[in-house]
């Protein structure tokens, strides 16, 4: 909802509907109890196939990250790189939820929640807000250090796992990427970072796939070469993730 308010802000401005749009974003999350939480969340599956079984968004992540180690042949454990460079990052982060590091060892020994799915593997429910000033170019004054939006895409998918053409290929994600990279005139080797939505390290690597940040199957490669670190070939999720 964040991006596609943006995305909004921007198109607003890009028409000359507005000078000047503010993106607001606000999540409250950790007033609710667990079960709230839950059926909150469900409600961004399917309803026939998905959430009315009782899957939740873990468990959903879970099918995703074994059937990611049965086509690759990877261990869980390739997961950790993901794991290990976000909390580094939020480390420097003040704003960051948790700011101790961990290590490879202390995400191989903990708990599993929806096998083979850890507590490390997954993010937690959390508070946060930010707000963003688009503008056009003509309200710009001498002051401002604009930083300028070269594209902003969106696309859709399926959302059924099932339904989806390949279970392990973001569909939407890669459509929109493909998009923006044809309209802003940059490919994937010209980012200097990139953001990724990183619920579940298993989606940090199929985002990282999709985006065209690593051939599919080969992120966790990338990974544990310090491709996605700090100085790495494209940073990630630089405020934690």
């Amino acid at each position: 909802s964040g991006g596609a308010a943006v995305r909004a802000a921007a198109q607003a401005v890009a028409s000359g509907e507005h000078d000047v749009v503010v993106a607001v974003g606000v999540e409250k999350m950790t007033d609710a109890v667990a079960d709230q939480v839950a059926a909150g969340l469900a409600t961004a599956s399917d309803q026939d196939y998905e959430a009315s079984h009782g899957l939740s968004f873990v468990a959903l992540s879970a099918l995703l990250m074994r059937r990611y180690l049965h086509e690759t042949g990877a261990d869980r454990s390739g997961f950790a790189p993901f794991a290990v460079n976000a909390h580094r990052n939020a480390a420097a982060n003040p704003n960051a939820m948790f700011r101790e590091p961990i290590t490879a060892e202390g995400f191989a020994r903990c708990p599993v929640v929806a096998s083979p799915i850890g507590v490390l593997d997954a993010a937690p429910v959390s508070d946060g807000a930010a707000a963003l000033v688009l503008c056009s170019e003509e309200a710009l004054r001498s002051h401002h250090r604009p930083i300028r939006i070269a594209a902003s895409t969106a696309a859709t998918d399926t959302i059924a796992l099932a339904s989806r053409q390949d279970i392990l290929t973001l569909g939407a994600a890669a459509r929109s990427a493909e998009k923006a990279y044809a309209r802003s005139g940059f490919a994937p080797q010209d980012m200097d970072f990139f953001e990724a939505h990183d619920a579940f390290t298993v989606i940090t690597a199929l985002s990282l796939e999709a985006c065209g940040f690593a051939p599919r199957g080969q992120a966790l490669e990338r990974a544990s070469r310090g491709c996605f670190g700090p100085g790495g070939c494209v940073p990630l999720s630089t405020f934690g993730g």
